[in-house]
């Protein structure tokens, strides 16, 4: 696991080094991201999760606004839907 926690975190690298580079090749990663934040609901990826949450918003600073953007909402769906599994919001409020 650790692994592939590390190559999420390798990806946000390459892309925030090198956004001219990385953004030919955003239309190949993002999806993976967002199945990482859809598929990894157990407490044991909590930490998987966190990176691709962060590799998300990377990617996205990478490509700019206009690009993400799609995603972007996609993204903060995800990310509700997971602090509502999880009671993050009951403890918010």
């Amino acid at each position: 696991m650790k692994t592939i926690i590390n190559l999420v975190f390798y990806c946000s690298c390459v892309a925030q080094a090198c956004p001219e580079g990385f953004a030919p090749y955003y239309d190949q990663f993002m999806p993976g991201i967002k199945n990482i934040l859809m598929e990894a609901t157990s407490t044991e990826l909590v930490e998987l999760r966190g990176k691709a949450m962060e590799c998300a918003g990377l990617l996205g600073d990478a490509v700019g606004g206009e690009r993400f953007a799609r995603d972007a909402i996609e993204i903060m769906r995800l990310f509700f839907s997971i602090m509502v599994r999880n009671n993050f919001l009951l403890m918010i409020l």
